[in-house]
């Protein structure tokens, strides 16, 4: 789900950051690898450790309002 609400977040300002990932979890390979990216850059999100991004965890309502909320700060 987190994954989903940064991808639409990500879409819907149709920007992508350029510089490489730090988590283990998000590979080039992976389709939500630009939208993370765009999500670190804005410092809408910073992941769940310093090396990893938690990709599985699920998304809560608070997680998806806090991303929206940065995303039109």
């Amino acid at each position: 789900m987190k994954i989903i609400a940064l991808t639409m977040c990500a879409l819907l300002m149709c920007q992508v950051c350029a510089f490489a990932a730090e988590f283990d979890d998000v590979t080039e390979d992976r389709y939500f690898y630009n939208p993370v990216l765009w999500a670190l850059e804005k410092e809408i999100t910073v992941g769940t450790s310093p090396t990893t991004f938690g990709t599985d965890d699920k998304c809560t309502r608070g997680q998806i309002v806090t991303f929206l909320y940065r995303n039109f700060e």
